[in-house]
């Protein structure tokens, strides 16, 4: 600027866009004068454009095939807006209006900050220097350097999709990517663009934590939780604070290397699984080196002040505003103590365990559950080799992977709706969790009722029902149907409806059942039964995947998919596939009553949810 004759401001007091715009120079300089007329028009004044240097040789030729155009907008602060967060706040919404107006095609926004500058692109690593000559001047200097350098695995490589993003660069997959994003679809958190990689949505998700006053480090912890079951060794307020957190997060799960920075801290994290290298190494003269191999930057053994390796759910800190290193047990009991956690769930968190036993009505006499079979397709098969090993050997038929049953769609038969579902695996070759880490990692642990305001750390956020498995047994369903609290308030909606001559019967039992759930909702109920139970004679029901997904879809398109959790009360579900579908869609909990009744009429006694015993005195049948 000071060769182009232009006075930079003070350090805060103006920011920097980098910028990929179209190739074509007459299609570049149409968008850029558009965007920077658009940033006046939003309040800021552009300094300067600069045209960023490059070396065309030096990337790849299918690089050079779709490569952009790469431009620097400086822009000044507003006297109107504060320096530091406050003036990233408003860039923030600068750069939404900018990426809402224009195709993404033609405008991608790598960085808009006070504090960063993002050089990326379809690059190797070693290409990235050699390619942008700005990073080789003499006079670029910074306290934090973050790099990422990794192929693309589960999106197409392109120069918009290149790490680091605007705060994080990440490591690994996330495997529970789409229960993430339904979560994020229901509470309105906004998916910037659904064919981005996972890490992009990862960071979506982290930067709507952020701009509503949680700092990075906490909304990681919040997202990528730590394992804090029972077999977890964790001192009480850490386990609160993450018990608090998932009562309304859904866990970013999976191989997770994480590095992060908002210009002034900057930080590495693991997540609960561990099974991302992440290696530390601090010198004598403070400067920290942290990448997944040791060795990465060469330094001289007697340099070394202190190395080790990021443990599962560990962090590693960095404030260059104080100059200080902060480690896993000083953040994370910063945090855990920022609230009272512990006194938020003890005042607003039930337990299904904690309520009074109620004596469940679970009789079902043998022409009943005839009907029931007859009536849920349920054969001699499925029974033999779906439900009785289950009861038996307390796991899942060990089978082919997968469901590997021909296409119902292509079968002439009635099927059930389940079997037009199939199993979904990773395309990766993630390593296998072993039994000693699965015991304590994995959780089936849920929480029923309304979440409320997210945005912010309050006690409302824990009013939930804490279930330890999604499945219920007869006695633990009747604790629940009796729940009538003004935070927890159950309503119960049949699936029979009456067979009819009436057009499109289906359809509009659907639209009652959805009518019917909004009027509960309205009325005080955070916890919707759904239950195919007690149809007469001349009545059909509602297919129990049918009307969970409906019903939780319905719910996200009326803003309402967050103030209910929907239990599937159903005698259809009966199979570890079945189960799954049903969570999938939108269920939080599953009361297989026909699978209970099959089971007890095959000589077994249910003692709890996931436990089932033979009968003291077998009957004939068993």
């Amino acid at each position: 600027m000071k060769q182009a004759g232009l006075a930079l401001p003070d350090k805060g007091d103006y920011a920097v866009g980098q910028f990929f715009l179209p190739h074509d120079a007459q299609a570049r300089d149409i968008m850029l004068k558009a965007v920077t007329q658009k940033i006046s028009d939003a309040g800021f004044q552009v300094l300067w454009t600069r045209n960023v240097p490059f070396v065309y040789e030096n990337c790849g030729p299918t690089a050079q095939q779709t490569m952009p155009s790469f431009i620097q907008i400086i822009i000044q602060r507003p006297y109107d807006s504060a320096a530091g967060r406050p003036f990233e706040d408003r860039l923030y919404h600068l750069r939404r209006q900018l990426e809402k107006t224009y195709d993404p095609e033609a405008l991608a926004i790598c960085s808009l900050s006070s504090r960063t500058i993002v050089y990326k692109g379809m690059l190797h690593a070693y290409q990235v220097g050699l390619f942008y000559p700005d990073l080789h001047d003499e006079t670029m200097a910074s306290c934090i350097c973050l790099i990422h350098s990794r192929f693309s695995t589960n999106t197409f490589p392109s120069w918009n999709r290149a790490q680091p993003f605007r705060f994080l660069a990440h490591n690994g997959e996330i495997n529970t990517l789409k229960g993430a994003e339904n979560w994020m679809t229901s509470h309105g958190i906004e998916i910037y663009d659904e064919d981005d990689s996972d890490s992009a949505k990862l960071e979506n998700c982290m930067e709507y934590l952020y701009r509503h006053g949680r700092d990075i480090p906490q909304a990681l912890m919040m997202m990528i939780p730590e394992a804090w079951g029972p077999d977890a060794k964790l001192p009480k307020q850490q386990r609160a604070f993450d018990e608090y957190n998932a009562t309304f997060m859904a866990p970013w799960d999976g191989p997770a290397a994480l590095c992060f920075t908002d210009g002034i801290q900057v930080g590495a994290f693991l997540d609960r699984n561990g099974l991302r290298p992440s290696r530390y190494t601090l010198t004598k003269d403070n400067l920290l080196v942290v990448a997944s191999e040791s060795g990465v930057v060469d330094i001289a053994p007697g340099d070394i002040a202190d190395k080790g390796i990021l443990a599962p759910a560990e962090m590693l800190l960095v404030d260059t505003s104080t100059g200080k290193l902060y480690k896993t047990d000083a953040l994370k009991k910063k945090y855990a103590n920022a609230h009272p956690y512990q006194q938020w769930l003890t005042g607003n968190r039930l337990a299904l365990e904690s309520l009074p036993d109620v004596k469940a009505d679970n009789t079902m006499s043998a022409t009943d559950l005839d009907h029931l079979w007859r009536r849920y397709g349920y054969t001699y098969e499925a029974i033999k080799t779906a439900i009785m090993p289950m009861a038996e050997n307390g796991s899942d038929p060990t089978v082919a992977m997968g469901f590997d049953s021909p296409l119902a769609v292509l079968s002439h038969k009635a099927e059930s709706l389940f079997t037009y579902f199939k199993q979904s695996f990773a395309q990766v070759t993630n390593p296998p969790i072993d039994p000693l880490r699965e015991q304590v990692v994995i959780s089936t642990t849920l929480f029923l009722g309304r979440d409320t305001d997210i945005t912010k750390d309050a006690a409302e956020n824990c009013q939930k029902l804490k279930i330890e498995t999604p499945l219920l047994n007869d006695q633990d369903f009747a604790k629940l149907t009796t729940l009538d609290l003004p935070e927890l308030k159950v309503a119960t909606l049949s699936l029979a409806y009456d067979i009819t001559d009436r057009p499109n019967r289906l359809a509009h039992a659907l639209d009652d059942l959805f009518k019917q759930a909004e009027n509960a909702i309205d009325n005080g109920a955070t916890i919707l039964i759904l239950s195919d139970q007690h149809a007469q004679k001349g009545q059909l029901t509602i297919p129990i995947l049918l009307a969970v997904a409906g019903l939780h879809n319905d719910l996200v398109r009326q803003g309402k998919g967050t103030d209910a959790s929907i239990v599937a009360d159903t005698g259809e579900a009966c199979e570890i596939h079945h189960f799954a579908c049903l969570v999938g869609y939108g269920a939080a909990a599953i009361h297989p009553y026909g699978a209970f009744a099959t089971l007890k009429e095959r000589g077994w006694v249910i003692r709890s949810t996931l436990t089932v015993m033979p009968a003291p005195r077998a009957s004939s049948r068993s």
